[in-house]
């Protein structure tokens, strides 16, 4: 038995050294996969971020007095959320104001 197994090391190690490639070559493909969808993200994210509008506090005032309906105090549908906060703050105000 032993006799076989010593025949058999050099087998072994080209078995050994073929799938320590395999092994290194699939990590590779794996890495650079991973940095592929790293890119295409950070892309989308960058791409996002620049076609979003920040309104500054003006905008906001701005838009809230042209959206808001003075009756009801209720905004239309596509007012956007970051107006529907604002004139939510403006409304908490004014009545803690009038409650105090």
């Amino acid at each position: 038995v032993a006799d076989q197994i010593i025949a058999l090391q050099p087998e072994l190690k080209e078995m050994q050294d073929k799938l320590d490639q395999w092994q290194t070559g699939f990590e590779h493909f794996l890495l650079g996969n991973l940095e592929l969808t790293q890119k295409i993200i950070a892309g989308h994210l960058e791409k996002a971020s620049s076609e979003l509008k920040v309104l500054s506090d003006e905008e906001i005032i701005n838009n809230r007095e042209k959206h808001i309906n003075p009756d009801t105090h209720v905004l239309p549908v596509g007012v956007t959320d970051l107006e529907r906060l604002a004139v939510q703050a403006q409304l908490e105000a004014c009545n803690r104001q009038l409650k105090g």
